[in-house]
């Protein structure tokens, strides 16, 4: 069993991705989506074109009628061009990922000292994550799996499925908007490593 650990990443809650078709602004920028969020909704943002800055997960600040949405960056020079997407995610503070291979016991008679043991092909894994719920967003639902992305570092991280097995709160500070929570979860389709 392989056991490996990362300090980031995220899980994808959204139903559905919104198509983002403009943004415009300075360090708030507002940006045009038909996805449905509220303020305080953490939303990972991908594929924009031109405003590059706001490609990464951010947290809204102000909606429109589910027409438009809020977020803050540090940067002020960008343009939008073209493209983009924005799903509901929670982030991930720190994650553990156990890989095995499942293998067929072949020993018999011939076998003297050692059991044989041959691969099947198969490979599975358990892991854990943490990560801070903010007010109004829902609960990941034990029994119900969703797509994972557990950074080890920079450009490398794996993505995949798992299954929420279990969850727990770890802190939750009353009058405060975040519970930090932990889950356990099965890998229910491949992990596939990205290394660059």
């Amino acid at each position: 069993m392989a056991k490996v650990s990362g300090e980031d990443g995220k899980v994808i809650v959204g139903t559905g991705t919104g198509t983002i078709t403009n943004a415009t602004g300075t360090t708030t920028i507002v940006v045009v989506n038909n996805t449905i969020v509220n303020v305080g909704d953490r939303i990972l943002i991908e594929d924009v074109v031109g405003m590059t800055d706001i490609n990464g997960e951010h947290t809204i600040t102000a909606i429109d009628a589910g027409v438009s949405f809020s977020i803050l960056i540090p940067t002020t020079a960008q343009t939008y061009v073209s493209g983009g997407s924005a799903i509901l995610c929670v982030s991930i503070t720190g994650w553990s990922l156990d890989l095995a291979s499942e293998v067929i016991n072949t020993t018999d008679s011939s076998n003297s000292t050692w059991n044989a043991f041959i691969s099947n092909d198969w490979t599975g894994g358990t892991g854990t994550f943490e990560g801070f719920f903010e007010g109004g967003v829902t609960d990941l639902v034990i029994g119900d799996s969703y797509p994972l992305v557990l950074r080890l570092s920079g450009a490398i991280y794996y993505t995949g499925t798992g299954i929420i097995t279990g969850n727990s709160t770890t802190v939750d500070v009353p009058g405060t908007e975040a519970v930090k929570k932990s889950y356990t979860f099965t890998v229910t389709d491949s992990e596939t490593l990205t290394t660059a």
